[in-house]
């Protein structure tokens, strides 16, 4: 009984409270860190992707010209157009969804471009050094090959 007539209990109650919310605050700033290095950890996998790609097609003056954003996460944008004589013919956008750093989802939808198919999807596949990716769509899109026109990264 002289135990229990010997504790301070309002120091025991403000310690225990304080102690609680300091436990967590550091807590919550720890997991803020974990959080931030993570997103920057997946940004540089992805951003290694971005850049400008090019595809000759079978006349001289015709081919393809990709532009690959980073977005945030594992979510890239890509806005490709297609010209002849220097005139641009067709232009597509998409959005790409990582699965993982070698292979995704392309989203994609035609931007003024009449009589063709106006959305659909595409895997994209990711070479390993990063210089090459091939689109594989469905139908009449068929497979794509474009390769890095040069090793400039484009950030949002």
């Amino acid at each position: 009984m002289e135990v229990f007539r010997a504790i301070n209990y309002v120091e025991l109650i403000v310690g225990g409270t304080f102690g609680a919310i300091l436990g967590l605050l550091i807590s919550e700033f720890k997991g803020c860190i974990a959080r931030r290095r993570k997103k920057k950890k997946t940004r540089e996998l992805y951003e290694v992707m971005c850049g400008e790609y090019k595809r000759q097609l079978e006349r001289a003056n015709e081919y393809v010209k990709a532009v690959i954003t980073y977005q945030y996460e594992n979510i890239l944008h890509i806005d490709t157009k297609t010209y002849s004589n220097e005139v641009m013919q067709e232009h597509w956008r998409g959005e790409i969804k990582m699965d993982t750093t070698n292979q995704g989802l392309v989203v994609w939808y035609h931007e003024d471009s009449p009589g063709l198919d106006k959305n659909g999807f595409k895997r994209i596949i990711v070479s390993p050094d990063r210089l090459k990716i091939t689109l594989l769509g469905e139908g009449i899109y068929g497979v794509e090959e474009l390769r890095r026109d040069n090793t400039k990264h484009l950030i949002r």
